[in-house]
């Protein structure tokens, strides 16, 4: 499609290593070699979707196998003999494992400790600043592999969903790749994850009800009778805007 796009933009196409172009001497169409061109072009797109093909079909082999679905294994697992294995040993004479360090945190998530306190805690206590940030708990939070099971193709999907609405399209799971779930090793129970995710949108609920602003109901609808600038609602009470900003003089 994009060699179409220069041609049609007046563009001439050459081919080094088959010495041949698109367009003859005087700046004409050459048809034999420009059908020749679609020709390749179809060989080349036929060539990568064969290509894509073989490594679904090599991965998705891997995976019946019982081989990782990660080649960088998540927290608290290492890769043994190309599966996923948890990780219970401690090193350089730490108290923790890394397996115990994930248990930690889903028990602490499900008593309802927040993942900022969660992050603070485990940042004072490994020394790594930059490793606990609040995101990174979450995403930890939020990972089914922990307790016995993970979906391969999440990024597949993702790349494919957006391809479709770039080109306007609406992207429906028929059209996608289907996702493949895979059985991990589980750190922590079933139970205990649903704890943790229940209690996290039960934090996440209630601090977005706690935050919430009482509406101004007299919004817009307030002006000074001194200046006749509006009202601005702050701080619980009505005001005049040339009290708040800079852009006014004060009446």
């Amino acid at each position: 499609k994009n060699v179409i796009f220069f041609i049609e933009e007046g563009v001439r196409i050459f081919c080094k290593k088959d010495n041949w172009t698109t367009h003859t001497d005087d700046g004409k169409l050459d048809n034999a070699h420009l059908g020749m061109l679609s020709i390749l072009a179809s060989f080349a797109e036929s060539e990568v979707q064969n290509t894509r093909e073989r490594i679904k079909s090599s991965i998705n082999y891997r995976l019946k196998r019982g081989d990782s679905y990660a080649t960088k294994p998540p927290f608290g697992y290492i890769i043994k003999d190309h599966k996923l294995v948890i990780n219970d040993e401690k090193k350089n004479g730490e108290s923790l494992s890394e397996a115990d360090i994930v248990r930690r945190i889903f028990s602490d998530s499900a008593n309802g400790k927040s993942t900022h306190k969660i992050g603070i805690e485990l940042r004072a206590e490994t020394g790594n600043r930059n490793k606990w940030s609040n995101n990174s708990v979450l995403r930890m939070l939020k990972n089914p592999c922990y307790c016995g099971y993970a979906y391969f193709g999440r990024t597949r999907q993702h790349n494919e969903r957006k391809e479709i609405e770039e080109k306007g399209g609406i992207a429906n799971e028929e059209d996608l790749t289907p996702l493949v779930r895979v059985e991990t090793p589980a750190i922590v129970s079933k139970e205990l994850w649903e704890k943790s995710r229940d209690a996290i949108f039960e934090r996440r609920s209630r601090s977005k009800s706690e935050n919430q602003y009482p509406r101004a109901l007299l919004r817009s609808l307030l002006f000074c009778p001194i200046c006749g600038h509006r009202y601005t609602y702050s701080k619980k009470m009505y005001q005049c805007i040339s009290l708040t900003t800079d852009k006014y003089d004060y009446c």
